[in-house]
């Protein structure tokens, strides 16, 4: 594995062992685990009661999957001695000759573009032998694999399949309008698609990791950065006793105010606190503008005073972007020891300083979502003078605890503070403890600077996403200086194909550059991003991104989506969630059958409570959802209707088009049992209720919709068609609904029944026997009108 970039100093790289099996150049790939006599099938049920480790089909399945998988996919000739290398007498596994092997492949490929045929056979024998020997490792009982050759060359091979389809899939592609299509398409990525390895998971947990930081490293990214971060020791040491793998932070960053301790930049250090003319800094925000601090020596004395000034056209600032957990803010004023700020200064005066621009107009900058910023080629003026003042904003300060009026507008005016800065530095102290060695090559450091930020505490912050998204230019602070962080989809001009290729041999550098606030910003055609779409990367992100105070949750996705956080500042803070859905008409309509805690509010029973609840599902933005400002919710989907004649414990049986299927409770996300709000959820029976079908679940297998499927059940008020006062139900009707809950269904003897994403219980084995109620299924352009419970619906459908 010693293809992927070396940290300096890295903690316990791994030691793959070579087993001994040998794979020939003319071996036939499908047939050659049958060739040496390994019964397969009985293999991949359990263990066997001699030694695993050492015999004859550990060395077997080593070679076919190492040695095997080069051979096929890459179509050269395998030097086995290139792959191994002798240290401290034994044999062990190399990658550090891969690259030029993929080099070599790569030439080959690009000559054989001039003969289809060729190509084609190339093509089917790399993804036969992909899928081959993915369902070969894959039918293993689990953790069996591991058992027999060795957890740490299990995940070997895991890496070297899955740099091998990365190779494919990044040169064998085309870019057609941003649409990769190739050799491998996503059903092939099976080694990349599937990134989890118990021993990294299991390591990271000795060495102090927090599980939650493990969970989302180990979960959504490639393997080899996995690998790769495990490489480096735990961030900054913390008590992690209370954290569980399926937080959605670590709790140990969680902060209240009270307790809270501002620290110096020294341990030691009792150094005296420092703040600005307050006054001279309310007035600035009061007028509009942005407040700017500065370092400033008292004539004669080595002492200085914090001082600030209202931005203009001619002063460079740099907005900082920090951790509270960290200690670099102050909830008892505004205010922070001279050491901080002494050592921010320090930190800014290497920094490049470029060309300013007016921060007294309004900017398309203030935005979100914006054109993405190729890096900028002209000149920068050299390093600050130590006799110039660097001038720099930092919330601890620029927003005022008081008077509450000035501190809303600080709040308000934040976005345009960090947009219109000439870059934004981020100070974490998991980065500012680690090195990045000189002696790294340019693109080895950048991999292990991307690797580090991705397990920072920075990284894992909502409030620090909006910062990163509206900075002109993002730096990182490290022990060893300050690095840029440039987009990967910006570092080269030309077609977005070449990025992708530009990576061919490094899937590290790939994957471990893949940031979710790059996201935001509209590429480099211009096109822009339509809101549906906005909605869903906002709600996606919230799954890996959290913050101390829920009630800010709402001013943040207000900020992402470029919405004016004036009318969420001006309710009360529990009333923000609420007012933030009546801010946007048009919502996925997913989100109506999104399981998680609903407002409590009639008129918004519909709505997450706390959106970071249904982050992880990414509801489908391909239905619409209209909203009006009093929350009737107008929306075209398929579902069907029923008449309930009981009330039911956690399950309802019902036939659809002939076929048996179920409602089930889905108690996911805090989405409380029926059997605890049956008033709300069954308001009466006999009762009409209907079902909108809306979103897959989490897990996806490729089944049809109403197999396995979430749902919004609704009762109804009443229908009323457009055409006629005609009673019939159908696509031309509008049923005017009051909403009741998210449910699941799905179809009898699907997926869901047999294995079901939470076990069944007694009760719920016994419902299921009642005999199924009859339904009428509805097209998918049936209207469906959601009204609050007092709402009769009449001057909707007017």
């Amino acid at each position: 594995m010693d293809h992927i970039p070396s940290i300096p100093d890295p903690h316990s790289p791994i030691s793959v062992p070579y087993l001994g099996g040998s794979y020939g150049n003319t071996e036939c790939f499908p047939t050659y685990l049958s060739k040496k006599k390994i019964q397969l099938e009985a293999l991949q049920a359990g263990p066997r009661a001699d030694n695993l480790r050492v015999d004859h089909e550990a060395k077997t399945l080593q070679a076919w999957f190492f040695f095997g998988m080069l051979r096929e996919v890459l179509q050269l000739e395998i030097v086995e001695a290139d792959f191994i290398q002798v240290k401290d007498g034994r044999r062990w596994m190399s990658t550090r000759n891969l690259k030029g092997y993929l080099d070599r492949w790569k030439v080959e490929h690009e000559s054989a573009k001039r003969y289809p045929i060729i190509l084609e056979e190339r093509k089917r024998r790399a993804q036969e032998c992909i899928v081959i020997s993915y369902g070969v490792w894959k039918d293993f009982k689990e953790g069996l694999f591991g058992q027999i050759v060795g957890q740490e060359v299990e995940l070997s091979i895991q890496i070297l399949a899955a740099a091998l389809e990365h190779a494919v899939l990044s040169v064998s592609a085309t870019c057609e309008d941003c649409g990769w299509t190739g050799w491998i398409d996503n059903s092939y990525s099976l080694w990349t698609s599937n990134p989890r390895s118990e021993l990294l998971i299991q390591r990271m947990l000795k060495d102090g990791w927090c599980p939650s930081l493990v969970e989302r490293i180990c979960n959504p990214n490639h393997l080899c950065v996995q690998y790769l971060v495990s490489l480096s020791r735990p961030p900054t040491r913390r008590d992690h006793r209370d954290c569980q793998a399926n937080d959605k932070a670590c709790r140990a960053l969680t902060v209240r105010n009270d307790g809270y301790r501002t620290l110096h930049a020294i341990e030691e250090c009792s150094c005296e606190f420092l703040t600005p003319e307050m006054a001279d800094l309310c007035r600035i925000i009061e007028e509009g503008g942005i407040p700017v601090l500065y370092l400033d020596n008292i004539a004669g004395n080595e002492r200085r005073m914090l001082k600030v000034e209202k931005h203009r056209k001619e002063i460079e600032y740099t907005a900082i972007s920090h951790v509270w957990a960290h200690g670099m803010g102050n909830p008892g004023g505004n205010s922070l020891p001279r050491c901080q700020l002494e050592r921010i200064v320090g930190f800014l005066r290497p920094l490049p300083w470029t060309p300013t621009t007016s921060a007294d107009e309004e900017h398309e900058d203030d935005k979100c979502w914006k054109l993405l910023r190729l890096p900028s080629r002209s000149a920068v003026t050299p390093q600050k003078l130590s006799s110039q003042p660097l001038y720099f904003w930092i919330d601890t300060i620029c927003v005022p605890l008081k008077p509450d009026t000035i501190k809303m507008k600080a709040i308000e005016e934040m976005r345009k503070c960090y947009s219109r800065a000439n870059r934004v530095l981020v100070i974490d102290a998991d980065l500012t403890s680690t090195q990045l060695e000189p002696q790294l090559n340019a693109s080895d450091r950048r991999d292990v600077m991307n690797a580090s930020i991705l397990a920072s505490s920075w990284q894992r912050r909502l409030w620090t996403l909006q910062e990163a998204v509206l900075a002109k230019k993002l730096w990182f602070q490290f022990a060893s200086g300050a690095f840029e962080k440039i987009s990967k989809y910006a570092r080269l001009s030309g077609n977005s194909q070449d990025h992708f290729e530009a990576y061919y041999d490094n899937e590290s550098g790939y994957y471990s550059g893949t940031t979710d606030y790059e996201e935001w910003h509209v590429d480099t055609a211009g096109r822009d991003i339509a809101e549906l779409l906005k909605i869903d990367l906002v709600w996606r992100t919230l799954s890996a991104r959290t913050t101390s105070y829920p009630a800010d949750i709402p001013l943040c996705v207000a900020i992402l989506l470029d919405a004016d956080i004036r009318e969420l500042l001006s309710v009360s803070v529990d009333d923000r969630t609420r007012k933030l859905w009546s801010m946007f008409p048009v919502i996925p309509a997913g989100v109506l059958c999104l399981p998680c805690r609903k407002l409590e509010n009639s008129n918004f029973r519909w709505a997450a409570a706390f959106m970071d609840d249904c982050a992880g599902y990414g509801p489908p933005v391909g239905h619409r959802a209209y909203v009006s400002p009093d929350g009737v919710v107008k929306v075209k989907l398929l579902g069907f209707v029923m008449d309930l004649d009981r009330i039911p414990q956690a399950v309802i049986p019902i036939k659809v088009n002939g076929e048996i299927a179920y409602i089930r409770q889905n108690l996911r996300n805090g989405n409380l049992p029926w059997n605890t709000q049956y008033s709300t959820v069954f308001p009466r029976t006999p009762a009409r209720i209907g079902l909108i079908i809306g979103a897959e679940p989490t897990v996806s297998p490729t089944e049809t919709a109403l197999e396995g499927c979430l749902a919004a059940m609704v009762s109804i008020v009443h229908h009323k068609s457009p055409h006629d006062q005609s009673e019939s139900e159908d696509s031309s009707s509008s049923l005017v609904v009051n909403y009741l809950r998210a449910v699941s269904v799905f179809g009898k003897g699907s997926w869901y029944d047999r294995h079901g994403i939470q076990p069944w219980t007694k009760e719920e084995l016994e419902e299921k026997q009642i005999e199924p109620i009859a339904t009428t299924f509805l097209g998918a352009d049936q209207s469906w009108i959601i009204v609050p419970h007092s709402h009769s619906g009449d001057r909707v459908l007017e």
